[in-house]
């Protein structure tokens, strides 16, 4: 064998100082990557973080809109009642007069009934406990005039706020 062939097969010496400065930076990399994997356990959906928020209202606006939209003239006070069951804050005190007075006359004068289903939504923006949901509705509506199911699409901007353990309807804007 020549003396090329032997040198080229030895391992690389480092240098003291530089040995240690790569035990350094790969320690430092261990703790950072630890902190961060640790980060993202405590964040992760389902859990208190912002995914979880925005899950969890979501899937409350889908059932909440429409329990608040849906009514009957045979059973518009139990349904009154369901619908001021959703919101909350200021605007539950709104939304409540608005049906006890203007939809509950409407309703029973016109005999109306209004099924309010969800058919999609989507996060708008969140925080941990405020959430905007913009809600596609469609709203098939009969009445005493019109007994042929007449379907409406509709879409509303709703905010969810937690309130305890639930996410409550603070607002709903059409759009």
């Amino acid at each position: 064998m020549s003396a090329d062939t032997t040198s080229a097969t030895k391992p690389p010496r480092f240098s003291a100082g530089l040995t240690r400065v790569l035990v350094i930076v790969l320690a430092v990399l261990v703790v950072v990557l630890g902190g961060a994997a640790v980060g993202l356990q405590i964040a992760k959906p389902g859990g208190d973080g912002l995914d979880g928020a925005r899950s969890a209202a979501l899937t409350s606006a889908t059932t909440r809109v429409p329990k608040m939209l849906s009514y009957s003239y045979k059973t518009i006070d139990a349904d009154i009642t369901t619908a001021t069951g959703q919101v909350t804050g200021s605007f539950k005190t709104q939304f409540s007069s608005l049906m006890s007075t203007q939809v509950r006359a409407g309703a029973l004068s016109g005999r109306i009934t209004t099924t309010a289903k969800a058919v999609e939504a989507g996060v708008v923006s969140a925080s941990s406990s405020r959430v905007t949901v913009l809600v596609f509705l469609n709203l098939t509506t009969t009445s005493g005039a019109n007994a042929t199911p007449q379907i409406n699409g509709s879409r509303v901007e709703v905010a969810m706020t937690k309130v305890g353990n639930e996410w409550l309807v603070s607002k709903v804007t059409p759009v």
